[in-house]
């Protein structure tokens, strides 16, 4: 006769509580364990823990390479960019640029729907304190095009410069030099005197240019988030940089960013220029990454070696323990505790310890990210993204690596022999 319903669902409470059971009782001896500061058990928790954290500090300099060139922030929508430029915000190589930016973006701040649009001019600059024997550094100098709203481009907020573009005056550029500058920390410290930062209202110097144009640091302001704010970057008025580039003759730009109220999807962009591309965040990333395969490789390779470098440390030093644990697993054995019992124990363990690794390798990752933020401060930048998805991702590759390392561990536990371990 088959079994009934009730019969089954009895069955099935009774599998889920054992596993429940098994469970329990592999998380109390690997907590136990961790009390006692086994060394084994600690040697394991923290091949997994090496393992994650180097995964994820290369995953955030990958990232962080990536999303380094992007001088949006969070509220900028769309990116109108030059067809197939190729240029970097960081090295500041010139790709293909956009012409007539300023009459351009007027139009596009016409728009209904477009809240903010600024064309933005990427160029570097040997720059010195005035009137000061400190030697000029190279900064990043990024030319925009300031609202009266609050903005930030790179991290940095352009509200502090006038709003417009006064030097432009029209085309003619010869208005008012305003000479405004907003430096980020890592430029501060930069061009400051060894130990210090220059501070507001110090008079900057252009070093290699033949006009006798220069700059006030305005405000020393602190970036919102990685990419190239961390590095020294000055953020300006548009014609100003471009007088100092040459990019008066063709008003020219390296981008627009566009921020709109959410109305305006990028096709009502298109035609904008003619030979234009316009791209969202998700987009642009994309782009950049298919650009430049290194952050991509980085990734990835981190991914296999910390998969292998992680399940061959967890094998090794579990295996020692599961090993050491024969007569105990023996002692299950001779009291009537079936073999898939004592492998789902084993296995309990070994995900435990895995998912114990992953959580120090978090924690790990997030001293590294804290360092690196304190290295920003003292003019030290390195490309880093930080995301609470990354967190999610080093567990997923712990528990991973556990999951690898289960079919050698079992196999190794069910070679015990019961009535050799008891006697023994």
């Amino acid at each position: 006769m088959s079994e009934g319903p009730s019969e089954l669902e009895a069955d099935s409470g009774t599998r889920r509580g054992r596993l429940r059971g098994l469970a329990g009782l592999a998380a109390a001896r690997l907590g136990h364990r961790l009390r006692e500061r086994d060394g084994q058990t600690l040697l394991s928790v923290g091949g997994v823990a090496v393992a994650v954290a180097l995964l994820l500090v290369m995953t955030s300099v990958s990232a962080g390479l990536v999303t380094g060139t992007t001088v949006g922030t969070d509220e900028t929508d769309y990116w109108i960019l030059p067809e197939g430029s190729a240029g970097s915000a960081v090295t500041a190589v010139e790709g293909q640029r956009l012409g007539q930016v300023h009459p351009v973006t007027e139009r596009l701040t016409a728009r209904p729907g477009v809240t903010d649009a600024t064309p933005v001019l990427t160029g570097v600059l040997r720059l010195g304190p005035a009137d000061s024997d400190v030697e000029p550094q190279y900064v990043v100098v990024l030319g925009v095009l300031p609202g009266a709203s609050e903005q930030r481009v790179a991290g940095l907020p352009t509200n502090a410069l006038s709003p417009g573009d006064p030097y432009y005056a029209n085309g003619s550029y010869n208005g008012t030099w305003t000479g405004e500058a907003v430096v980020s920390e890592s430029a501060a410290s930069t061009l400051g005197p060894e130990g210090g930062q220059v501070e507001p209202g110090t008079g900057l110097r252009v070093a290699g240019t033949e006009f006798d144009e220069g700059f006030t640091v305005s405000t020393v302001a602190t970036t919102d988030g990685p990419g190239i704010g961390q590095l020294p970057v000055a953020v300006v008025h548009l014609a100003e940089l471009q007088r100092l580039t040459g990019g008066t003759s063709g008003d020219v730009a390296d981008q627009i960013l566009v921020s709109t109220d959410g109305s305006v999807a990028a096709e009502d962009l298109d035609g904008v220029y003619p030979n234009a591309q316009v791209l969202t965040r998700g987009e642009l990333l994309t782009s950049r990454a298919q650009q430049s395969g290194l952050p991509v490789a980085m990734a990835a390779a981190a991914l296999v070696v910390a998969v292998v470098v992680g399940t061959l440390f967890l094998v090794t030093t579990v295996g020692f323990s599961v090993l050491a644990d024969a007569e105990y697993r023996a002692v299950l054995a001779a009291i009537g505790v079936s073999g898939t019992s004592r492998a789902t124990l084993v296995a309990g363990e070994t995900l435990a310890t895995a998912g114990v690794g992953g959580l120090v390798g978090v924690g790990c990752w997030l001293v590294a990210a804290a360092v690196v933020a304190l290295l920003g401060v003292f003019g030290t930048a390195v490309p880093f993204a930080v995301r609470p998805v990354f967190g999610l991702y080093g567990l997923l590759v712990a528990l991973g690596v556990g999951l690898v390392a289960l079919p050698p561990l079992v196999v190794v536990s069910r070679r015990t022999r019961a009535v050799r371990e008891v006697l023994r």
